[in-house]
């Protein structure tokens, strides 16, 4: 064992050193945000309270130490004069429970020439807060809460300032693993080469990890609350124990309204405490109620991976906000598992693949309660068996690489089976790869009934389930009428099919609206790099000068394959989610289209291309600029706005 370790040391005591040098740095990055603030607190300007006296006010009335709004817009002037300000703190309570607490904060703060530039801050309030804490981190002339109109009962007290030092854990988790990636990366740059899905591994994990617990703790994703809802309430068992809190969770409630979210660290810690005691649901909590578990279709088995995370958590009687963190945190390491797997077994399209999954849009539905990480990981591993038996013709097709193949395939479609028109592709595997006729035959038949499965899960619901076709956000939808529509007309239907996808080709292949879109949150701010750095990948992917490839009716079929599964996602969103006879297709989302943009990239690599860059500095290029959209992606859209 000792021989062992000093082995393990010789060997790899430059990268322990490197990332501990890493870490220390992350330390060294939080004091430098915190200079500022120790500055002032030295100064006696730590905490600074105000009175009734020291403040002007409009629209509100003052009773005993509290402001409280007349109904009327109102104002409440703060004057700081000229020192530096970290965060404006005040108390509220709202005696309306229809409504969240959304206030504008004005802050006239000095630029670097000394000159007054006023900023607006949106400020708004959770909903099962009482306390807001804005980051100003400035100095400041003068500080303007604005109460807007209708707010009548509103109370505003305990208003102040602070210069506190704080230790920001999810600040210093962020840097520290940005820089001891970058340590790993060229560390371990050798032992890299040819293996990018290690390093797609080691990117995914650590990046993945930092993202799932940096990001906010209610609802961000789209439909999240029906997501988590799935995931928790998965019949596992005949029931589950639940809160009241939790379960408001797991609707469209103004707890999780994905528009009130905490806004700084302070309030980060408040909805902790408050979900560690409303949430508690273990044994000895009054709150604790049981609740009874569902699995109402098959598409269900797509929460198994958040659902053992949600359930891990509670069986070591974790505080609730540790099992809705380890609910999502099992959703992206599954999606990061699957994904390496799948570039591992691809003979071409490596990289492709490796960038493509790391993008913002990927990883944050990743991060977050969602089934489309788990239908994307899937579907990628079985295009990559798929692909590798077309490139790969001297081996024969195996049982098991047979059944992991169509088994990703079905099980990756089953939540959304408009990708259906993929499950033809397996059908291209040439006779020869089977080792006699009879595994042809059950192979075959097997990937009939994967389809004719899928084809049940969408019919099904349409025969069985009234009103499951429609989908009333859409409007006056009426799915039968549009279908009947669509028939006596075709070629009008083609016309707006045609327009609506004209209007967001580059943005659901190349851009922000398939790869650069966060949730509710907002979008990524490297949209431009992101399409640049993706048609550089594709150009440069042959790295190993490989003349493997598809043939040329292969790549066809593929593309007829994809193409036929991106016209179902249009078809079934008009059909269910607009009025008959509208021009325009709404309810189509960019997301819908990851699992199968792959496809069309590896159609646009060409193997005649040859990259003769060293294979090092390849990494440092495309993995770097990787690094940097994530990092920043992340920083100015959660780190930033939701954890200082």
């Amino acid at each position: 064992m000792r021989e062992k370790g000093k082995k393990f040391w010789a060997a790899n005591w430059k990268l322990v050193l490197a990332i501990a040098i890493a870490l220390a740095a992350a330390c060294g990055i939080e004091l430098i945000y915190n200079l500022q603030v120790l500055t002032e607190s030295r100064n006696g300007n730590s905490r600074i309270a105000y009175e009734m006296q020291d403040l002007a006010y409009t629209g509100m009335e003052a009773q005993e130490d509290a402001l409280v709004s007349t109904g009327a817009a109102g104002e409440i002037h703060i004057y700081p004069n000229g020192i530096y300000v970290d965060k404006l703190v005040y108390s509220y309570e709202n005696p309306d429970p229809s409504k969240t607490v959304d206030t504008t904060v004005t802050a006239v703060v000095y630029d670097v020439y000394g000159n007054e530039a006023a900023e607006s801050i949106a400020d708004r309030n959770p909903y099962v807060l009482n306390q807001s804490v804005v980051n100003i981190r400035g100095k400041a002339a003068e500080l303007c809460i604005h109460i807007p109109e209708g707010m009548e009962g509103l109370t505003i007290s305990s208003i102040q300032i602070q210069n506190v030092p704080r230790f920001h854990g999810m600040r210093w988790l962020f840097f520290a693993s940005l820089l001891s990636l970058m340590a790993v990366i060229v560390a371990k740059r050798y032992d890299f080469m040819g293996r990018v899905e290690n390093l797609f591994l080691v990117i995914g994990l650590t990046a993945g990890t930092m993202l799932v617990i940096i990001m906010p703790l209610n609802k961000v994703g789209f439909d999240e609350e029906t997501h988590f809802r799935n995931a928790y309430n998965i019949k596992l068992s005949g029931t589950v124990s639940s809160t009241e809190a939790i379960d408001r969770l797991k609707e469209a409630s103004l707890d999780n309204y994905p528009y009130n979210i905490a806004q700084s660290s302070e309030e980060r810690d408040a909805m902790e405490f408050y979900y560690e005691t409303a949430g508690d649901y273990t044994g000895g909590s009054k709150a604790r109620t049981e609740v009874p578990t569902e699995l109402t279709t098959v598409a269900a088995a797509n929460y198994i991976f958040m659902a053992l995370g949600i359930k891990l958590g509670k069986l070591l009687q974790l505080p609730f906000t540790a099992v809705y963190t380890l609910g999502r945190l099992f959703n992206m390491w599954s999606y990061i598992f699957l994904i390496y797997f799948a570039i591992k077994r691809l003979p071409i399209g490596k990289y492709i693949m490796a960038v493509l999954a790391l993008l913002p849009t990927p990883m944050f539905q990743a991060s977050v309660y969602s089934c489309d990480a788990v239908i994307t990981g899937f579907v990628y591993l079985g295009l990559a068996y798929l692909i590798y038996e077309l490139v790969e013709r001297e081996e024969k097709i195996t049982i098991k690489n047979g059944v992991i193949l169509l088994g990703s395939l079905g099980f990756g479609m089953v939540p959304k089976a408009v990708y259906l028109p993929l499950m033809f592709l397996p059908f291209l595997i040439p006779k020869d790869k089977f080792v006699n006729a009879g595994q042809r035959r059950v192979f075959r038949v097997a990937n009939i009934v994967c389809m004719i499965g899928l084809i049940m899960a969408i019919v099904l619901p349409l025969l069985l389930i009234t009103g499951v076709a429609n989908d009333t956000r859409g409007g006056d939808v009426n799915a039968a009428g549009q279908a009947a529509l669509i028939l006596s007309q075709p070629l009008s239907y083609a016309r707006v099919w045609l327009e609506n996808v004209k209007n967001t080709f580059w943005s659901y292949s190349f851009g922000e609206g398939a790869l650069g879109t966060l949730g509710h949150l907002s979008l990524s701010t490297c949209v431009p790099m992101i399409g640049l750095l993706l048609i550089f990948t594709i150009a440069t992917d042959n790295i190993d000068r490989s003349e493997k490839d598809l043939a040329v009716k292969q790549k066809w079929i593929f593309f007829a394959g994809a193409a036929f599964a991106a016209a179902f996602v249009w078809g079934s969103l008009y059909l269910a989610f607009n009025p008959v006879g509208a021009t325009v297709i709404n309810g189509v989302q960019g997301r819908y289209f990851i699992p199968l943009l792959f496809v069309f990239y590896l159609l646009l690599r060409r193997r005649q291309v040859k990259n003769t860059m060293n294979p090092v500095y390849y990494h440092y290029l495309v993995f770097g600029c990787v690094l940097f959209i994530f990092y920043k992606t992340f920083y100015d859209c959660i780190l930033q706005p939701y954890c200082f």
